[in-house]
């Protein structure tokens, strides 16, 4: 944002063992330097078929996901640590990160529990989770992680105290069966917290038409897929549906003029591309023509760039 707020930079500092600074962030496919765009549509077809991470999943995975993940950690914890505290994670909890990643906010979840408490993680993406798996290693944390789809997969490992969902559900063609699933491993009593978005709820300053064309076809990618990408307004009632109670809603737009959240636009838009030329969105032409006219909305210290609209919702298990 462009004023951080003291509990910001705590938030920052306190766990800044698990965070990467902007001025040593990897180069992604999103800089300009680095686009690095298939001569045909054929070409990006099959480079979309083993880079994306999933048939409903339309960023892409491996690395490149893992660094575009640590700068999107890095924007969102100052939202995302009060939520967590707001709905009860504390010291010696049991925790579950159900659709972990690369394990940014895994790691920081550790911070939060304590020496007393457990954390584990879960991805689908096998490459990304041995990706978490080397990153804790190398900061000390008593941290596991596993591959599994809970899409299609039972969880284990419980019961939990707390179990966690970020920016997972409005990837699934099936969040109902993941909410299920998420509630038959908690503890009477237990709490789902789950955040996720509503696309549409991004802005910018000035009026951007390759930020607003990012954001459509972002969305239009995630329909194209069968998945829901202004899930966020949902989430109380789907919560509620699968028998949480006492359920609560926040709501944040995280904003800024600089730092790593004015990149996030950029570098979804470079991890997307794939998925965008695959799917019949936009030509290669296009996406080219929107990466460097976003980069350079994005390198101007006088616009202003929102995340989407984030939707931090959490419920009671039933006793």
């Amino acid at each position: 944002m462009a004023d951080v707020c003291p509990a910001q930079v705590q938030a920052q500092n306190e766990h800044s063992r698990a965070s990467a600074s902007l001025k040593d962030r990897p180069r992604f496919a999103g800089d300009l330097c680095d686009i690095n765009i298939a001569k045909d549509r054929s070409m990006m077809t099959k480079r979309d078929k083993r880079s994306v991470g999933g048939p409903s999943y339309i960023i892409q995975g491996g690395q490149q996901g893992a660094d575009r993940l640590k700068v999107m950690a890095n924007a969102t914890w100052p939202t995302t640590e009060p939520f967590l505290r707001e709905a009860g994670l504390g010291s010696g909890s049991k925790c579950l990160d159900v659709g972990c990643g690369s394990g940014d906010i895994t790691s920081r979840l550790f911070y939060l529990v304590g020496p007393a408490g457990e954390v584990f993680g879960v991805d689908f993406d096998q490459r990304i989770v041995e990706i978490a798996r080397q990153s804790v290693a190398q900061l000390g944390l008593r941290v596991s992680f596993r591959a599994l789809d809970v899409e299609k997969e039972e969880l284990d490992g419980g019961p939990y105290d707390f179990v966690y969902a970020r920016f997972l559900l409005s990837h699934l063609k099936t969040p109902e069966a993941a909410i299920r699933r998420m509630h038959a491993v908690l503890r009477p009593g237990g709490t789902l917290a789950v955040e996720d978005v509503d696309f549409r709820g991004h802005f910018c300053h000035p009026e951007s038409p390759a930020f607003q064309r990012y954001v459509e076809l972002y969305t239009q990618a995630g329909v194209k897929r069968g998945v829901d990408p202004l899930i966020g307004p949902r989430l109380p009632e789907l919560l509620e549906r699968e028998g949480f109670t006492d359920v609560r809603l926040r709501v944040v737009l995280p904003t800024f003029r600089s730092g790593d959240g004015k990149q996030m636009a950029l570098l979804t838009l470079g991890a997307i591309q794939e998925s965008v030329v695959a799917t019949g969105l936009a030509d290669l032409a296009e996406v080219r023509r929107l990466l460097v006219e976003l980069q350079r909305f994005t390198q101007d210290e006088r616009t202003i760039m929102s995340l989407p609209r984030i939707f931090q919702v959490w419920g009671v298990a039933a006793l």
